[in-house]
């Protein structure tokens, strides 16, 4: 399956979308938009299983991390992009992967 931001598709993957770049987003002038995607299968999991689960969190988490790029500064402002993204991008896929168990996991 792959589950984009908004919409879902048939297919064994998950894709994660982060944007970055963004200047005020408030305002009407958008500097830069850069999309990145992580394919992710899940084909091989039983997700009714908790080991399973587990599993996709790890990977749903490492491709989260993947995609919002590394922290090259210190800054708090690029800390916290790095964060949201982080956080935008594992939530949305979690969500899209559909399975209760996986969001239950998720919450802790």
């Amino acid at each position: 399956m792959i589950i984009r931001s908004t919409r879902k598709s048939v297919a064994a993957a998950v894709v994660f979308t982060a944007l970055s770049g963004i200047s005020g987003l408030g305002n009407a002038n958008l500097q830069e938009v850069d999309i990145q995607s992580v394919r992710v299968s899940f084909a091989d999991l039983n997700l009714a299983n908790e080991e399973g689960q587990n599993t996709l969190y790890q990977r749903l988490r490492g491709a989260a991390d993947e995609v919002c790029g590394e922290v090259q500064s210190k800054a708090a402002a690029e800390v916290r992009q790095k964060r949201e993204c982080y956080e935008d991008a594992l939530n949305r896929a979690i969500h899209d992967v559909g399975n209760e168990d996986l969001s239950s996991l998720h919450q802790g």
